[in-house]
């Protein structure tokens, strides 16, 4: 990992408030990673009065809140100032690029939808957005500049020049 100074400040945080009508148990992952990346200089989190939460870090390395909601209005805040690099970061590619098909089972649970955010609404948004960007990483989109697998894969996705993206499928333009 290369050095980057810590040279920018920005706020962080977020106010949420649930209301419920039975005792429901919650998990929330709201502070920034600290990997080296960053540094909190404030930091100030409220599960609101009488609202205990305990603190765990999750498989992913994410420090998680596990508490349970009261019957009512329960609120949640978090606000804090973090120390960050301006620099961007490394587009360095560790390892080689495998096609979806070719991903180990084990990881195959990423390239699921969440039930928390309602991809077929989102669906047109991200390919007008992210469509043209080959193997997530922006790319010279020329056909002639990708191997014939790069080429057939972006058939298949809906991704190659010619097709155009809507509801579930694609269709020739």
């Amino acid at each position: 990992m290369n050095w980057a100074p810590l040279n920018l400040t920005v706020r962080v945080g977020c106010n949420l408030a649930y209301e419920t009508t039975v005792p429901t148990p919650v998990l929330f992952v709201l502070k920034p990673r600290l990997e080296g990346k960053v540094l909190v200089m404030q930091e100030r989190l409220s599960f609101g009065i009488g609202l205990p939460a305990y603190e765990f870090q999750d498989s992913h390395g994410n420090i998680t809140y596990r508490s349970t909601f009261m019957p009512g209005r329960n609120e949640i805040r978090h606000d804090a100032l973090v120390a960050v690099s301006s620099l961007p970061d490394s587009r360095q590619i560790i390892g080689n690029i495998v096609p979806v098909g070719q991903l180990p089972h084990e990881l195959l649970r990423y390239t699921l939808p969440s039930r928390y955010c309602d991809s077929d609404k989102l669906m047109n948004f991200a390919w007008n957005q992210f469509g043209q960007i080959q193997h997530g990483l922006p790319c010279d989109a020329s056909p002639s500049r990708r191997t014939s697998e790069e080429r057939s894969h972006s058939r298949l996705a809906g991704t190659e020049p010619g097709f155009h993206r809507t509801g579930t499928g694609s269709t020739p333009l």
